[in-house]
């Protein structure tokens, strides 16, 4: 079935409206925007507390720090008690 491109889009506009042919105006474009923005700055946001709770997590199931007023138990590899 061979269709012209005014057929297709006419099919188009009668299921989905004449709306569909419209572009978005430029107050919309710019909420889309912000919206996008606040989106990935919110994923980012949240990945970051994500990675740092797990990191946190892992220096306290440390089993082999040496106590926990050593200088190892933050997790660091320091060196303490240096004889001159």
């Amino acid at each position: 079935m061979n269709m012209t491109n005014n057929e297709e889009q006419d099919d188009v506009a009668a299921v989905f409206g004449s709306e569909l042919r419209q572009s978005p105006t430029p107050a919309q474009q710019s909420r889309g925007a912000v919206i996008s923005i606040c989106i990935i700055m919110l994923m980012v946001i949240i990945g970051a507390y994500y990675s740092y709770n797990k990191r946190v997590s892992q220096l306290n199931d440390c089993t082999d720090c040496g106590g926990a007023n050593s200088a190892t138990s933050t997790g660091l590899n320091t060196i303490t008690n240096i004889d001159p």
